[in-house]
């Protein structure tokens, strides 16, 4: 499984599990606005050590009428600092739902790939994040209730066990952007919270240039 792709699984199982247990949950876990973030510490032993996330809303663009938001991943890897924005109609999104997509490695410019690599990506073995949502809702299951430390502090939270798409812990509270306050997931993946907040800004300040598009 590739490191992005085990990193946006995470970012929206917490509210995969809460379907399980009251829609009202759900929707607070959903409502993600502009600003609004949760840093993560994670231990990814494929990578080697532990890498320090930041999930954030960065802003809002029109598409065709609508307002859609702009889900900012930023990583400090041991390789340096990744950044992917996405623009996506709301939290939780599936990969068919990003109209645009721009990413910035270490001492890289900020790229904006065309719409054909995004396609390419998503054949290639993008999650379809809506079936893993339903396939997990299914067979979540509510363990209790239980306040839990973390370094971003104590929270009352709701402990599930998931078994599809992978077996996962979560410990989700509604009190956070994104919900998810601590995770044990799939090959030794784990992550906590280190803080969470209103006042995220784009951590891309630069404009992007355009990636050419691919030929078929």
């Amino acid at each position: 499984m590739r490191i992005p792709t085990i990193l946006l699984s995470l970012s929206i199982v917490a509210s995969t599990s809460a379907a399980q247990n009251l829609p009202g949950v759900c929707a607070k876990l959903s409502d993600v606005t502009v600003g609004q973030f949760a840093e993560y510490r994670i231990t990814i032993p494929q990578m080697g050590g532990p890498v320090d996330m930041r999930l954030a809303i960065v802003g809002t663009e029109d598409v065709g009428g609508t307002s859609f938001q702009w889900h900012e991943i930023k990583m400090d890897t041991p390789q340096g600092l990744m950044i992917m924005q996405m623009l996506v109609p709301g939290f939780p999104y599936e990969s068919s739902d990003v109209v645009k997509m721009i990413m910035k490695g270490a001492g890289q410019p900020a790229m904006e790939m065309p719409v054909s690599m995004m396609a390419m990506i998503q054949q290639q073995g993008a999650n379809n994040f809506a079936a893993d949502i339903v396939e997990s809702c299914e067979t979540a299951e509510k363990i209790g209730d239980e306040s839990i430390t973390v370094p971003a502090g104590s929270f009352n939270t709701e402990h599930f066990r998931i078994t599809t798409p992978e077996k996962a812990e979560a410990w989700i509270s509604a009190a956070v952007p994104f919900g998810i306050i601590k995770m044990n997931g799939p090959e030794g993946v784990s992550m906590e919270l280190l803080s969470h907040g209103k006042d995220a800004m784009s951590s891309i300040t630069e404009t992007p240039k355009k990636m050419p598009g691919l030929r078929q």
